[in-house]
């Protein structure tokens, strides 16, 4: 009979695909026979011990395991057979047993045998994976179905892994937690006078969040780009000083001709970019003065339509009349 050859076949099959696929099995320790009691009728009393009975239920374990996976069928007919090297050596050759851990095994067997066990801890997988997720930004519930999750938790993956996987699916731009750290590359950005398209910002956001990548990395990438498009500071911000700190000048003569908000002032103002993207006639790169860039500045149309060009005006109408002597 098949139970005369339990004790010779492997034990990962009599723990883990156990009696549901190996059928009949003897069991001889005590305090194991009276959990298995326990558990209710699937055990009667043998001649040696506590033997599995071929029930109803049974049956319909053993059906969901192998449907489950379907390999497992060449094992279960080996063994019934009494055939225990055909099935030892079929169940080694299994992607059960090469491919999956003990925890990848130990839920497809609760999902097959104790599914109420099996939906909770699905359950509580769920929740908190989704709470997670959330968190970092990963919020799009067409990508993350309970179905996703369900199959993460029975591939045994890591929090990692669900992350890449995941990422690798999502189509919008990750929210929650995500935003920070998109903002503070833009932060980060704007201080070296660097502007990137959306698109950018979500991929350099996406891989620091699956760890493909560093803010380092991206810290890095964005100094190479300011220093080449602002060859003149090229060899301060490769030192790592920014160009804020050292264009701010630039900035203020903005403000205080043009009478701006000094917060709304960006890099790409075509009288900064002008000033601080000279060349000289041999096409070297050299910077502005102050005095000739605020001199430029009053040139422009702008300038004209400022308070401080009227007060100007006026002062140098009032020195005309004063030479003429008319007033």
């Amino acid at each position: 009979m098949a139970n005369d050859y339990a004790s010779e076949f492997p034990s990962p099959v009599k723990t883990l695909i156990p009696a549901p696929i190996v059928g009949a099995g003897t069991v001889t320790d005590s305090q194991k026979d009276a959990e298995l009691t326990a558990e209710g009728n699937k055990f009667a009393p043998g001649a040696s011990g506590f033997v599995q009975k071929y029930d109803e239920t049974l049956s319909s374990v053993t059906d969901k395991l192998i449907a489950m996976f379907p390999e497992l069928q060449s094992v279960y007919d080996a063994y019934v057979k009494n055939d225990i090297t055909e099935a030892k050596k079929l169940y080694y050759k299994t992607n059960f047993y090469m491919n999956m851990d003990d925890t990848q095994q130990k839920r497809a067997l609760d999902k097959a045998n104790r599914n109420g066990v099996y939906l909770k801890n699905l359950e509580d997988y769920i929740v908190t994976k989704r709470a997670q997720l959330v968190a970092l930004g990963i919020s799009d519930e067409k990508i993350v179905t309970n179905d996703f999750l369900e199959d993460s938790y029975l591939k045994g993956w890591t929090d990692k892994q669900l992350e890449l996987n995941l990422l690798g699916k999502t189509v919008t731009s990750l929210t929650g937690g995500a935003l920070g750290q998109t903002q503070q590359l833009k932060n980060y950005a704007d201080a070296f006078g660097m502007s990137y398209n959306p698109l950018t910002y979500d991929i350099w956001t996406k891989s620091l969040v699956a760890g493909t990548m560093t803010t380092e990395d991206i810290q890095k990438k964005m100094r190479l780009d300011s220093a080449s498009s602002y060859p003149v500071f090229a060899e301060q911000i490769n030192a790592g000083r920014n160009l804020d700190e050292l264009a701010s000048a630039y900035k203020t003569s903005i403000a205080n001709l043009l009478e701006k908000d000094p917060d709304t002032i960006s890099w790409t103002d075509p009288n900064l970019r002008k000033a601080l993207q000279n060349v000289d006639k041999d096409g070297k790169p050299t910077l502005v003065p102050i005095w000739q860039f605020e001199k430029n500045l009053r040139s422009t149309n702008e300038w004209e339509y400022t308070n401080n060009a009227r007060q100007t005006m006026d002062d140098l109408s009032l020195k005309v009349l004063r030479d003429w002597g008319l007033a």
